[in-house]
């Protein structure tokens, strides 16, 4: 897990090429040339989610989801977004087994910890730990990007 903001996203590139290619987004994003209605499709597995949320009220309840074929890369754009996180040994209140074709499995577990993600901060989410986002009152605007795992 890597918690940290983009002004430093250099210094994780030499980890994976997928690094220095959201990094490349990231950089078409603030320079107004990236198309939110359409984002780029990649054969290698890689994916790119937008999300653009009114939350209501904090959460007090709690779905952790754990991957084991991808590795999340939560990227603030806008507004703040609370993600809570727990270490996938230490989840013990298993709701939904994992699902191969969604690559999710899910916990009721709480979280252990909970990172406030401010514009420009991201978060990288291994499948060692399991994690529930938008925890929190107030609008938010995200990429996720799905990084697969070799």
């Amino acid at each position: 897990m890597i918690f940290d903001n983009i002004k430093n996203i250099e210094t994780y590139e030499t980890f994976s090429p997928f690094i220095e290619r959201i990094s490349l987004i990231l950089t078409s994003i603030y320079n107004d040339s990236f198309n939110f209605d359409k984002p780029p499709m990649f054969e290698d597995g890689f994916k790119i989610i937008f999300i653009n949320k009114e939350i209501e009220h904090d959460r007090t309840t709690y779905r952790l989801e754990r991957h084991r074929q991808n590795i999340d890369f939560h990227f603030v754009v806008e507004g703040i977004d609370e993600i809570g996180i727990k270490k996938t040994d230490k989840c013990t209140l298993l709701n939904k087994p994992y699902n191969t074709d969604g690559d999710y499995e899910l916990f009721d577990d709480e979280p252990e910890y909970k990172f406030k993600l401010m514009a420009g901060d991201f978060l990288l989410i291994t499948p060692a730990h399991a994690h529930d986002t938008l925890l929190r009152k107030g609008s938010v605007k995200k990429f996720v990007f799905k990084i697969p795992i070799r």
